[in-house]
């Protein structure tokens, strides 16, 4: 059984197991494999195999070094795993042509790696501790892609960008808003400034009407001591 289920009748597979392999470098090399184009695959493959191209890896990476080619990325060149998927890409290939598919359309659509088996060993010497022999399968699902199909994924494109650049005209749209709300701002300011001003000449006018009374009472209470004498 495989973990994938292809959408069209038009598709090839190929299993391997019980390799005798790290289930962690076989995902590090179906993740830069999935989603090519076959032939693409089997010449990237080739040159891993060989030593000359660096292996992104995007999980089990820890501790791992830098590599400039790369760009500055994880990676590793897992030479044995290499060609164990170059291998199995090959036999997809093969079944491929047995049923009547051309090569030049295959696409990667599922590759997929894990751990299959562990068998228990022992160390013949000193103290004696259990170590696991692990065990690991690969599968690969290649299907057959249209032009219909290849249009489609174009349109996809399109609209993703479509929907981009919506998004930001939205985003414009808001900032212009909020800029408008800040150019109100000072106009209450001014209202408030107004509205202090009224309050502070009605308080002066009060204050000059409490004075002329009292200014009127010593006027005339000066006049009455020159007229005694």
């Amino acid at each position: 059984m495989y973990m994938y289920t292809p959408k069209h009748k038009d598709y090839a597979c190929a299993r391997v197991e019980d390799v005798n392999a790290s289930f962690k470098d076989l995902c590090a090399v179906c993740d830069s494999v999935r989603g090519k184009n076959i032939n693409d695959a089997v010449e990237y493959l080739e040159l891993a195999s060989e030593g000359k191209v660096a292996v992104y890896y995007r999980r089990h990476n820890t501790k791992l070094g830098h590599r400039r080619e790369l760009g500055g990325k994880k990676g590793r060149w897992p030479m044995k795993e290499c060609k164990i998927v170059l291998n199995l890409v090959y036999s997809a290939a093969a079944n491929a042509d047995q049923k009547g598919l051309s090569e030049n359309d295959l696409i990667i659509t599922h590759i997929a790696a894990n751990k299959l088996r562990s068998y228990a060993r022992m160390a013949p010497r000193g103290r004696w501790r259990r170590a696991f022999y692990e065990t690991a399968f690969a599968e690969v699902v290649v299907e057959e892609q249209f032009e219909d199909e290849k249009d489609d994924v174009k349109v996809k494109d399109k609209k993703d960008k479509g929907t981009k650049t919506a998004k930001l005209g939205k985003e414009v749209k808001t900032v212009e808003k909020k800029t408008v709300k800040t150019d109100d701002k000072p106009k209450k300011t001014e209202a408030k400034v107004e509205k202090k001003e009224d309050k502070e000449i009605k308080k002066t006018e009060d204050n000059e009407k409490e004075i002329k009374p009292d200014k009127i009472k010593a006027d005339s209470a000066n006049s009455k001591e020159e007229e005694k004498r």
